[in-house]
């Protein structure tokens, strides 16, 4: 029966220190920059996800508030000097509505 034994070579010191050169000079700074990359990329991506969100939000309040809009329209055409004197309407508009939800919270409590 024949033992077979594992043959180590030993290394010199200088291939010791070539390998920690190539590990730490040459491959961490690309797997650093690699990693820089990634991280970026993802911001990115979350970015436009956000903007996303921010442009559904916008469009959301647009339709929302164009009632309200057409309202402050309506109420110049009543005015006398209307065009020329928009934030009478909106005045008149506005205390329209804050009547109309002060009046809605009062039923409500």
């Amino acid at each position: 029966m024949s033992t077979l034994k594992y043959y180590a070579p030993s290394l010199d010191v200088n291939v010791y220190y070539a390998i920690a050169k190539i590990l730490l000079v040459e491959l961490l700074p690309t797997a650093l920059r690699n990693m820089k990359m990634f991280f970026l990329s993802i911001g990115v991506g979350l970015v436009v996800h956000l903007w996303l969100l921010l442009f559904a939000l916008g469009s959301f309040t647009v339709q929302t508030f164009y009632p309200i809009f057409k309202t402050f329209q309506l109420a110049q055409w009543f005015f006398r000097r209307g065009n020329q004197e928009p934030l009478r309407a909106i005045g008149a508009v506005a205390a329209a509505l804050v009547f109309a939800i002060s009046a809605i919270w009062k039923i409500v409590q």
